[in-house]
């Protein structure tokens, strides 16, 4: 009757707009996984970043190797627990920061020999190598010596390489790095150039730090 035809038409009415809508979440849930790829923030509740970068002296280190004149035969003779800052903090988040699909980096204008004894010995051989440990011998002066420009070459560096982004791309994807240095004008450069997710360690990166910016970086239950 036709009490059975309105009905019938209203269910048609919507079968089709369920179905529209299913597309449209469908597609919008495609669009978000393309957006993340290509770089863009996360609309989740926890937006990962895709690098974090490290300085080594004063930040990783709470030492100054450079300025101890450490050598690279003298790291297997260095005690881990005084030299870096805080050991078991920075093995738990390179493991979970690894675990997660989120590359891990140092940028340093200290010696390339005398960081890559320390990580082999913090975190095991193969996790930082010479793909991701930046030194100024890679950017036209010696290891130990200021890179003109300051950090700002060896971000960019590493993120392309890294994020496999051509250079002149490294723009649109420099707020999905996290970068901490003890260096104010190290920070102003990066922050300046792009890479607005830099910190300063004034004191150090440590567990103590850590619970201060995880939440403005968005990352409150990355080691959850």
């Amino acid at each position: 009757g036709k009490g059975t035809g309105a009905r019938t038409s209203y269910l048609k009415k919507r079968i089709r707009y369920i179905i529209r809508s299913a597309t449209v979440q469908n597609t919008a849930a495609i669009a978000a996984k393309a957006m993340e790829r290509c770089g863009f923030p996360s609309t989740s509740s926890e937006s990962l970043p895709s690098l974090v970068v490290w300085d080594f002296d004063l930040t990783l280190l709470s030492i100054h190797s450079w300025g101890a004149r450490i050598h690279p035969s003298d790291v297997a003779h260095r005690s881990l627990e005084q030299d870096i800052a805080d050991l078991e903090f920075f093995r738990a988040f390179v493991k979970r920061a690894l675990a997660k699909g989120v590359q891990v980096a140092i940028a340093s204008f200290g010696v390339y020999e005398v960081i890559q004894g320390y990580m082999d010995r913090a975190v095991g051989p193969g996790v930082f190598t010479r793909d991701n440990i930046s030194t100024p011998s890679q950017h036209g002066t010696k290891d130990g010596h200021v890179v003109e420009g300051g950090k700002v070459p060896q971000l960019r560096s590493l993120t392309s390489r890294l994020l496999q982004v051509p250079m002149h791309g490294v723009a649109t994807v420099a707020s999905r790095v996290v970068f901490f240095d003890d260096s104010r004008e190290n920070i102003a450069g990066a922050k300046h150039d792009g890479f607005t997710q830099s910190i300063l360690t004034t004191q150090f990166f440590t567990r103590h730090l850590w619970d201060e910016v995880k939440g403005s970086l968005g990352m409150e239950n990355f080691l959850d």
